[in-house]
């Protein structure tokens, strides 16, 4: 494996992959340390095979210690949306598996999705009402999308087909009430969290925006073109 990373500085490493190719890229956030381990990486994707064996890792930084909004999103292929395969997480961040701080953002048994933030002593957790099923083809890419406003207490979720297209919300605005989020110092999981919800996709690009605007990108892996940013 290598590590890559802007203006030279090597930002992600990759190793103990199975198809690593001389030149391939991965991103993590802006003045993270080496140490990202992606397994089962495939050109112009993440594919990820519901495992332990298949993960990826982004090392801890203060940027990704997101303490209030936020927004998280990720373009993905799923063989069937409305099954995913229990509850697999897309994105996470949290110190433990009964999440006390951090967050993430997983599916729900029925293809809807989930968003759960840790607010320091207990998870707090807000539920898409539309399975993602309903707006999306099995086997097609999708974006899906969570935004919380801290300041509003609410959580939306999103979806749209194409890079281009306009979000739309999925379902209902959801109420999600905390004072902060707890800071974890645990590395950014992509397709896990925490040793288990092992996802079974694709996974295209994944961005984390430290608000519910997408003013403020923290982290941005678009495996399709082989970028890498924040």
């Amino acid at each position: 494996g290598g590590g890559w990373g802007n203006s030279g500085s090597p930002l992600v490493t990759v190793t103990n992959s199975t198809g690593i190719q001389a030149g391939d890229l991965c991103s993590g956030a802006v003045g993270i340390a080496p140490g990202t381990t992606f397994v089962s990486r495939q050109p112009g994707k993440l594919s990820f095979g519901g495992s332990a064996t298949s993960t990826a890792t982004v090392p801890d930084s203060v940027a990704l210690q997101l303490t209030s909004s936020l927004t998280l999103d990720a373009k993905l292929t799923l063989a069937n949306w409305g099954t995913p395969g229990g509850t697999p997480c897309i994105v996470s961040k949290s110190d433990a598996s009964t999440l006390t701080k951090g967050y993430y953002l997983r599916f729900q048994s029925n293809g809807g999705l989930t968003l759960a933030i840790g607010n320091g002593t207990t998870a707090i957790s807000a539920a898409s009402s539309v399975s993602l099923s309903t707006v999306f083809t099995n086997g097609v890419a999708g974006w899906v999308r969570v935004t919380w406003d801290q300041a509003a207490s609410q959580a939306k979720f999103w979806w749209r087909l194409l890079d281009a297209d306009p979000w739309t919300q999925l379902g209902t605005t959801q109420t999600l009430t905390a004072a902060s989020i707890g800071t974890s110092a645990s590395v950014l999981n992509i397709g896990s969290r925490f040793g288990g919800d092992f996802l079974t996709a694709d996974v295209l690009k994944a961005r984390i925006y430290s608000d519910a605007t997408q003013t403020t990108k923290v982290f941005d892996a678009d495996f399709t073109t082989n970028s890498t940013g924040a």
